[in-house]
């Protein structure tokens, strides 16, 4: 094969083994390394998230998304669901670390061992762990709920779009 400037490959994984699907995984990305576009169709979208810089979404074949998958991301969910995992809370700290908590976020809610809530910015995310270290409460982990690429897909086009499925898991 030449050095072309562009290819196009519809379902290039289809019905080829797992080996054989890294393989064409390695030559897609070797190739646009070396300065080829690659468009690539698929219904596969695991796939696709993994191996394009850009991703369109069509709806009866017109574009509907157009975008990285960070921009994708961003414009569909406008708030952050965060859960932070975290160590005993000491009952003299219990009431400020919800108040403040409340100032930061909104629908906050607790678990044992854990707190979800929802941030209207990323930005936010580092004040609640400051919060939680400066009232001297263990931080073991911040899980940032992302959609997928097919939930993004599956509610393009609907008024609102709203996350299928939560994080529940800590």
């Amino acid at each position: 094969m030449n050095n072309p400037d562009i290819i196009f490959l519809d379902e290039p994984t289809s019905g080829v083994d797992a080996n054989s699907v890294l393989t064409i995984h390695s030559l897609i990305k070797d190739i646009s390394g070396d300065g080829t576009t690659v468009f690539l169709t698929s219904h596969n979208l695991d796939k696709v998230e993994k191996l394009c810089d850009e991703i369109s979404i069509m709806d009866k074949g017109i574009i509907k998304l157009q975008g990285s998958i960070d921009l994708l991301k961003k414009e569909f969910q406008k708030n952050l669901t965060v859960t932070v995992k975290h160590g005993p809370i000491p009952s003299q700290h219990k009431e400020q670390l919800k108040h403040k908590l409340d100032s930061l976020a909104s629908n906050v809610e607790w678990g044992e061992e854990h707190v979800r809530l929802v941030v209207t910015e990323e930005k936010k995310i580092p004040s609640v762990n400051r919060l939680f270290t400066s009232l001297d409460i263990d931080v073991y982990r911040i899980q940032v709920y992302e959609p997928s690429l097919e939930e993004i897909f599956l509610n393009t086009g609907k008024e609102e779009a709203v996350p299928l499925h939560s994080q529940d898991a800590v």
